[in-house]
């Protein structure tokens, strides 16, 4: 992919501060006005709807590729501004999946389809266990040494409230 020209960096600085702006008003929703909140959440919104409009007509290809993704898909843009259970970023996930990824590296377990599909497996299971509080080593004594295959038992997980 080529690299954004120069003259565009400006638009890319403009929709990187309204992110940041959007992610800043979410953090202090406690502090505002359920009205006040409400307002700057419009806000941020019609920020974004201007930045599509005042993009250049002659563009680059990653630009207009970038301006139809989020024309695309801006009803979702900013569904955590509006739902507080909702992350305004994926670091959750990408950090739940870092220590497959390296795995999957240094491993070079994707050398061939049935190792690709065993530490996928494998992996969704480790993170599961760690979520679980569960030790994977042990589960995997105790499925190994059944003889028969098992199901993983499921744990529940508690309800979080939503604020």
């Amino acid at each position: 992919m080529a690299p954004v020209p120069n003259k565009e960096h400006q638009y890319l600085d403009r929709l990187i501060a309204i992110i940041q702006d959007a992610i800043d008003l979410a953090r202090r929703r406690d502090q505002l006005t359920p009205e006040a909140y409400t307002r700057r959440a419009g806000r941020m919104e019609d920020r974004l709807i201007r930045w599509l409009n005042n993009l250049p007509r002659k563009r680059s290809p990653e630009l207009e590729r970038l301006a139809n993704h989020i024309t695309n898909h801006a009803d979702e843009w900013f569904v955590f501004l509006y739902h507080p259970e909702v992350p305004p970023t994926n670091n959750h996930a990408e950090s739940m999946l870092r220590p497959a990824v390296i795995t999957r590296k240094v491993g070079g377990c994707n050398k061939s389809l049935l190792g690709a599909l065993a530490h996928s497996v494998l992996a969704s299971i480790m993170v599961t266990c760690k979520q679980q509080g569960k030790k994977f080593l042990q589960l995997a004594k105790q499925l190994w040494s059944a003889g028969e295959p098992q199901a993983i038992p499921i744990v529940p997980q508690p309800a979080t409230s939503s604020g």
